[in-house]
């Protein structure tokens, strides 16, 4: 009974450590870069060591485990492979009737068992081969299928604000035109040209997002679907583990418009003297046209109903929107002067007013607990989480809680911004529950007694009912919350 008691426990073990990188390996996108500044952070150091599953690990809501793609699963496949491979060779070799044998094949189990990550990045090697060959056809595809019909393309890169942009351009543009925008955050060079081959057909403008992690990737995207013009919603140090420095992302960010033609646009976000220098650094090999859009100089009386929604005025006409957050208007501003382009001004007005917000921006809920939820999920950035506090800060609530899991992917500046962070915190939330490991230990520092950081206890204090508030969601949640957080008032 204690033997099968302890293979149990083994096996479970082994499985969830398994799934739990598997995960790891594709929330980083299979890319060595991230995951070695994953484990070079104190997250990664606290998984790498986690040998023990917890309790909630055996839970379908607790367990961390991969999206089944067929890229993971050929990657579990060659994994599970590779382990049989390496059992079957310390099998053969064993003599059961010699314990020094018997112990050396325990050890390579063991071995296996801690080396879990470093058997699925062997395993994800062939994947990583295939998937650049694929990527190179799907690009070349598109590139062909974009050549032909030749539609105005439109760029749109920046630290944040790329997808919102997104959405109120094209939103602006169909009113007369017909539009292809590429779907959610999708932003990297195969989830672009996958996007067009599936739904681009021949549409007059095509608004699409240019992201990358290091200098380089966004020039390689523009090799295959150029833009005619190009906006730049905005700069923070977000990735800057990955890219090293500010001026690495400052030159990053040019490349969308080192690739435009002589006489073709630019236009950046005249509240960021970084954002200017990105189409500066751009253009400087370059003709191109560069206008700074300031908000001020278009709207007024900017402010927010005691909902959270965004009002203000443009000349004499009150523009009311669904938008919540006064931080959208500097979007709006860079959307409504790019789409003036084509459109007349009583276009504009309607179709900002007629705006349906879309899961790129700051949503809210009733929640079954009497709660009113603020999600701002999805990637989070120190600029895009500032301005989502100034917005709670500004709405009454009798109680006021953030949910995050902290932002990833600072590098060396992550102490220093999360101390930020929890300063504002400190100051604006009544209580702070966090769900992640990153920045932990600094947030803990500042916010004390504040911070909830218990998954029972957490889980509980949201599902308690009759309650008032505000909960803001800032960053992706856990498995493990979701869920809860979905739970709408009936």
């Amino acid at each position: 009974m204690k033997t099968l008691l302890l293979l149990i426990l083994l096996t479970s073990g082994i499985c969830v450590r398994y799934l739990r990188w598997f995960a790891f390996l594709q929330q980083k996108e299979y890319r060595l870069d991230r995951l070695h500044l994953f484990l070079r952070s104190s997250e990664g150091r606290q998984e790498l060591l986690r040998l023990i599953p917890q309790r909630s690990d055996l839970t379908r809501a607790g367990c961390k485990r991969p999206k089944l793609t067929s890229r993971i699963i050929v990657v579990m496949v060659l994994a599970f492979l590779l382990i049989l491979s390496i059992l079957l060779g310390a099998l053969r070799i064993v003599d059961f009737q010699n314990p020094a044998s018997i112990s050396a094949v325990l050890s390579a189990i063991l071995i296996l068992y801690i080396g879990a990550p470093a058997i699925i990045l062997i395993a994800s090697a062939p994947t990583s081969v295939i998937s650049s060959i694929v990527v190179r056809i799907t690009a070349l595809k598109a590139q062909r299928l974009m050549m032909l019909h030749k539609p105005i393309v439109i760029g749109i890169t920046g630290s944040y604000g790329k997808s919102s942009t997104k959405a109120l351009l094209s939103h602006l543009l169909s009113q007369n035109s017909t539009v292809f925008a590429t779907p959610k955050s999708y932003n990297t060079l195969f989830s672009i040209v996958k996007s067009i081959l599936r739904g681009y057909t021949n549409q007059k403008f095509a608004v699409i997002e240019y992201a990358a992690y290091v200098p380089g990737e966004i020039a390689r995207i523009t090799k295959y679907i150029h833009p005619n013009l190009a906006i730049i919603t905005g700069f923070a140090p977000q990735h800057l583990g990955l890219f090293g420095s500010e001026d690495n992302i400052i030159s990053a960010k040019a490349e969308l418009v080192a690739a435009l033609q002589p006489g073709e646009k630019v236009f950046s976000n005249g509240s960021s003297e970084e954002t200017q220098e990105i189409a500066r650094r751009g253009q400087s090999s370059q003709s191109v046209m560069h206008t700074v859009i300031n908000w001020h100089d278009l709207f007024s009386d900017v402010h927010i109903t005691e909902a959270g929604h965004l009002s203000f005025k443009y000349k004499t006409q009150v523009i009311n929107t669904r938008i919540i957050g006064k931080q959208y208007i500097q979007n709006i501003a860079l959307a409504w002067t790019v789409a003036a382009l084509y459109l007349d001004e009583s276009e504009l007005v309607q179709a900002v007013r007629s705006f349906q917000p879309t899961e790129s921006f700051i949503t809210s809920n009733a929640h079954s607990s009497g709660r009113i939820i603020f999600d701002d999920g999805g990637s989070s950035n120190p600029k895009g989480f500032t301005e989502a506090l100034e917005l709670l800060a500004t709405l009454p609530a009798k109680q006021k809680v953030v949910i995050t899991p902290g932002i990833v992917d600072l590098g060396t500046s992550s102490d220093e911004i999360h101390q930020r962070l929890a300063e504002r915190l400190n100051t604006v939330a009544d209580q702070v529950w966090y769900v992640g490991e990153t920045g932990k230990t600094t947030m803990q520092s500042i916010l004390g007694t504040k911070m909830k950081t218990d998954q029972a206890e957490i889980l509980s204090l949201l599902q308690s009912k009759n309650q008032s508030g505000i909960v803001l969601v800032e960053g992706r949640m856990p498995a493990w919350i979701q869920n809860s957080l979905q739970e709408t008032k009936e």
